[in-house]
């Protein structure tokens, strides 16, 4: 299950590296985006 919420996450970064974007794009609010992207142990940093 992890995998499966980790890719779009990453693919949706990779696209702008705008979180709140990324956020939009999923369907998700900005604060869920950020939460999940600390339990992935995925940075800001990497995108941008």
């Amino acid at each position: 299950m992890r995998e499966t919420e980790r890719d779009p996450i990453v693919q949706a970064l990779r696209r702008g590296g705008n979180v709140a974007q990324a956020a939009a794009g999923l369907g998700i609010r900005r604060d869920t985006m950020r939460y999940r992207m600390e339990r992935h142990g995925l940075k800001r940093s990497t995108f941008t």
